[in-house]
């Protein structure tokens, strides 16, 4: 408005308040929907990089299609966004300790990460097949189907990454959804919610809460499962205090002797025993 005025523009004579309660033109954008969190199955992940592998092994000259199967591991095993692995570069890798150091440009924070076997190899296989090349970047440029011969990251290229998402059908998915798949498979196994955060990068563990029902479906999970055990112990000693009420009244000339001993002993030692 004071740009407008300055070239001389008609202003209202009463001030606008720009406040979505007071005036309907501030508040025109549109509302932000949660949306539904969209992250890979067991079977949808092995069905992904299965696709991804298979292209990159039936052309041993597209280092294109290399480099979308190994940035896509390096997503779903780390939980990193992609533009921390995309632009990441070797001397942040310790591939003997096997831990890479990100930056978190989003929250300004920084992590170490350890990572798991496949990813491990996957770098050592990167770092020797770049060892003679010059690349500080673990993802150089592409040109076409091989890298530019550039010192430069490769920016956001993830047509072969979608295209290959695309194939899972259901919701759609896309590379963020990677993050996602890492997250749900630490908290569905039981990892809290703050440790997730932690590794997620993330600022504080509010900004991990999309997440919550599937820490709440790990803790239920585990509750089950306690319940279940406790459940078995019980009904084995009801089993026992059966076949002990039965020796009692009808025994056995095999079971006298042992009766008459545990006649001396009080019901809770028999359950203690048991």
């Amino acid at each position: 408005l004071g740009f407008a005025e300055s070239l001389g523009a008609p202003m209202p004579p009463v001030p606008i308040k720009w406040s979505s309660r007071s005036n309907r033109a501030a508040s025109l954008k549109l509302p932000e929907t949660k949306g539904r969190l969209r992250w890979l199955t067991v079977a949808e992940e092995r069905t992904f990089l299965d696709g991804l592998t298979a292209d990159a092994e039936s052309r041993p000259n597209d280092l294109a299609a290399l480099d979308a199967w190994h940035l896509a591991l390096f997503l779903i095993d780390t939980g990193a966004r992609y533009t921390e692995l995309s632009t990441l570069t070797w001397d942040l890798v310790d591939l003997e300790r096997g831990t890479i150091n990100l930056y978190r440009g989003k929250v300004d924070n920084e992590s170490t990460l350890r990572l798991p076997s496949r990813t491990l190899t996957m770098l050592r296989d990167r770092a020797a097949l770049m060892a003679d090349l010059g690349y500080t970047v673990i993802f150089p440029k592409l040109r076409g189907r091989t890298w530019a011969g550039e010192d430069e990251s490769r920016g956001h290229a993830t047509a072969s990454i979608q295209r290959h998402l695309d194939g899972l059908g259901g919701d759609r998915a896309t590379p963020h959804a990677l993050r996602h798949t890492f997250a749900s498979r630490l908290l569905q196994s039981g990892v809290s919610l703050a440790k997730v955060s932690e590794l997620l990068g993330h600022s504080s563990v509010a900004m991990t809460a999309r997440y919550a029902h599937l820490a709440d479906d790990a803790l239920h999970a585990e509750a089950q499962d306690v319940l279940e055990r406790i459940h078995e112990a019980q009904a084995g000693l009801m089993v026992d205090r059966a076949l002990w009420a039965q020796k009692r009244t009808h025994p056995t000339e095999d079971t006298e002797d042992a009766l008459s001993d545990e006649s001396a002993q009080p019901i809770d030692a028999l359950e203690d025993s048991g």
